[in-house]
């Protein structure tokens, strides 16, 4: 389950099977390998169906601890996520011994949602009305109030250097334009990571996975992330009508106006910039399996391409 350049060993299944959960680990399945987690599917002695495992780095109690609190908090509203299984102490966090390094490691047991990533533009449109849900959920006090539409300013300093040279003061001036709207965008509570791959579509609707990033921000940015994720997937202009779904989902749920829309082409570009930055670092350093990552030369053209002037001139009439 490790990877070349990681920093730490991950549990093996026998650490697993020997943690003290719900109840014991009778049979576990990796589903992805992260940076930071790894995701499992398990199935446990007193239990039909299956749950999902996620298992965190040595250093990941605090963040693990947050994201089950948010997980709680946000099912708790009404909105679509997992739902966190309680360990047998109480905790919403479990505890894993690594029987190779003596440490422990966080784990958070979770219900798995029965459903499939979304493809087509019902789907999407599913998946905007639910992110308005999301945003209409008060911002609770422990998440964290993040600005700069959560991207840092250097967010092209981990690409080679002549494109950092190049695309630098271009994604520094793009996010100045945008903190100077900032007083007309709602402040709400963000997904922070919202790609296709952490949403699910059930039937019912569309359900949200991995809150790690999850804080107060502008609604922009789980806009433009998403937007961003849909012309990488499907191309320009093959993902204008999930685009228009997703959007058109979106309004029915929370409040949409020109202001709001005319920012998306400029996040989309900066998290283009990001998404391509840690795919290169991500390739450099050889701690996600290379089968999985897609290009980071052509996130980089995708972002790019958010810079057209047409583009943006069609997301502001959308």
């Amino acid at each position: 389950m490790n990877r070349a350049g990681r920093a730490w060993v991950a549990p093996t299944v026998n650490d697993l099977q020997n943690a003290a959960l719900d109840s014991s680990i009778v049979s576990a399945a990796p589903l992805s390998i992260g940076g930071l987690h790894d995701l499992y599917r398990v199935w446990l002695r007193r239990r039909r169906e299956p749950l999902i495992l996620k298992v965190g780095a040595p250093h990941t109690w605090e963040a693990l601890g947050y994201e089950a609190a948010m997980l709680d908090y946000v099912s708790d509203s009404g909105v679509d996520c997992p739902r966190v299984v309680q360990a047998l102490h109480g905790s919403a966090l479990s505890s894993i011994k690594n029987t190779a390094t003596g440490m422990n490691h966080p784990a958070i047991l979770m219900t798995e949602i029965d459903g499939r990533h979304p493809t087509n533009v019902v789907e999407y449109e599913d998946v905007g009305k639910a992110l308005g849900c999301l945003h209409q959920v008060p911002p609770r006090l422990i998440a964290p109030r993040y600005y700069g539409f959560g991207l840092a300013p250097d967010v092209a300093a981990a690409l080679p250097e002549p494109i950092e040279q190049r695309l630098g003061p271009i994604a520094r001036s793009m996010r100045d334009d945008l903190a100077t709207q900032s007083d007309h965008l709602a402040r709400v509570l963000c997904h922070g990571d919202l790609f296709p791959t952490n949403v699910m579509t059930t039937g019912f609707g569309a359900a949200f996975l991995d809150f790690g990033n999850m804080g107060e921000d502008n609604s922009c940015v789980d806009l433009g992330r998403m937007v961003f994720a849909l012309s990488l997937e499907y191309g320009w202009p093959g993902s204008r009508d999930r685009m228009s779904g997703f959007l058109r989902g979106y309004s029915r749920a929370a409040p949409t106006d020109a202001c709001l829309l005319a920012t998306i082409p400029s996040v989309a570009f900066l998290a283009g910039v990001r998404i391509s930055a840690w795919r290169y670092r991500a390739m450099a350093e050889r701690w996600v399996d290379g089968a999985r990552l897609t290009d980071w030369r052509l996130s980089l053209d995708v972002a790019l391409a958010w810079l057209d002037p047409m583009v943006a001139s069609w997301m502001g009439c959308s």
